[in-house]
């Protein structure tokens, strides 16, 4: 390797670790839309690195996926691979190692869409007609990350006999705003794979469908990665009685805690305020609690000096000792310690400024302008709750993702923001 390629795999090195660590930071409740603009700057820097070099950068790049073929250097063989005159045989090349490994399938698409031009339409139109359900995923992933719609090949796509496709479908029907599917997805609640009821359920709801108590029981059955995104949606969706219902048989028991406080903040009604405050007396959800406090009132802990010190001996996540058992991550680990004391005298003095009865986020009710205002200035946790509600303010809109790009997030908020000056 000459000094050249050793500058060359420095840069797809430092790009793949970077997106790896997007990941987990654009999740965090500390980070905001500039935040993530600078990340993104970093990881452009060193795919711009590769992109100069030209078919160097793409020969190093290569190297590195087939010595680590991770969702990560996945990502950076996708990124420059449309974006030079040979894109069609790099695009093939990328087939197959997504068929050798699906589990890269994340990366190739962040790669293919980190930057939108025709090169990209054209990856996920020629995967569209291959047989390979994982290529299919692929090109479906493409197109809503790119915000286009696959039309009638979305629809063929709910009803696929690969069951991991047809819960992708289901789930994009919600978030591109195809309310033509509804019936499809309410065909789909039937389906024999729960990932695929859980996908048509939200999609349902998302499009303006009927939020009733099945949305309750899904939420409460399901186990894997559509169980927060259900208690957070029939949180925002359901009749306050039903939430108000839910929130009291889950307060009562231990394990189900964390969830009774992810509703009362994602529900943004100030009737849970009193039992909110008790929650950080508690030190296994007082983060969690201070969290939803903030959600709702829009008071910022840290800012407002409403912060305080973790409890004696309280501990969570892994520790150093190899025979513990216990080696879950810390679910609050980025999350401030709220002082009881101070929160509950803030409120005191701020109760009157968001009335009982109403959902608020961030102290204020959910008019469109204030929303699109979250999505500008919020935390990426707020964000994503701002833009939850904004699609489904107008049933089939498209959901907002706050996991793109920053810089298409950017222009597509000052778009949006430009529209509704001059309406």
């Amino acid at each position: 390797m000459t000094s050249d390629d050793d500058i060359l795999a420095e840069h797809a090195d430092e790009a793949a670790g970077l997106w790896s660590l997007r990941q987990s930071i654009s999740r965090r409740p500390h980070v905001r839309l500039p935040d993530l603009a600078e990340h993104d700057e970093r990881i452009e820097a060193h795919l711009d690195g590769l992109r100069l070099a030209g078919g160097d950068g793409w020969r190093v790049a290569q190297e590195l996926s087939a010595q680590a073929p991770r969702t990560s250097t996945l990502f950076v063989l996708a990124a420059l691979a449309c974006e030079a005159d040979d894109a069609d045989a790099r695009c093939a090349t990328i087939a197959e190692a997504v068929l050798a490994d699906p589990t890269v399938v994340a990366g190739v698409v962040a790669g293919f869409t980190w930057v939108i031009t025709p090169r990209t339409t054209s990856a996920s139109s020629r995967w569209w007609l291959a047989d390979a359900p994982v290529l299919l995923q692929a090109a479906l992933g493409i197109d809503v990350a790119s915000g286009r719609d696959p039309a009638a090949r979305l629809t063929a796509a709910c009803t696929h006999t690969d069951a991991d496709l047809r819960a992708q479908a289901l789930c994009a029907a919600g978030e591109l705003g195809r309310s033509d599917l509804m019936d499809r997805c309410r065909q789909a609640l039937a389906d024999v794979q729960p990932a695929c009821r859980s996908a048509a359920l939200w999609s349902l709801v998302m499009l303006g469908g009927e939020a009733t108590a099945a949305l309750r029981a899904q939420a409460t059955r399901v186990t894997d990665h559509w169980a927060e995104r259900l208690v957070d949606l029939a949180a925002r969706r359901l009749p306050r009685a039903t939430v108000m219902d839910w929130l009291k048989n889950d307060a009562a028991k231990a394990e189900h805690l964390r969830r009774a406080v992810h509703l009362a903040g994602a529900h943004g009604d100030t009737l849970v305020m009193p039992w909110l405050l008790m929650q950080l007396q508690i030190p296994a959800v007082a983060r969690l609690a201070g969290q939803a406090f903030s959600l709702i009132t829009g008071a910022d802990l840290e800012d407002a000096g409403l912060t305080g010190q973790p409890p004696a001996g309280f501990r969570a996540g892994p520790t150093d000792d190899p025979a513990d058992p216990d080696v879950a991550p810390d679910p609050d680990e980025y999350l401030p310690w709220p002082d009881a004391d101070k929160v509950t005298a803030w409120w005191g003095r701020h109760a009157d400024t968001t009335p009982v009865g109403a959902r608020h986020l961030l102290g204020r009710p959910l008019t469109s302008d204030h929303l699109e205002a979250v999505l500008c200035t919020g935390t990426q946790p707020q964000r994503t709750a701002a833009a939850s509600e904004r699609a489904w303010l107008v049933p089939g809109r498209p959901l907002f993702d706050v996991m793109a790009p920053a810089a298409r997030q950017l222009a597509a908020l000052s778009t949006t923001n430009v529209a509704s000056s001059s309406a």
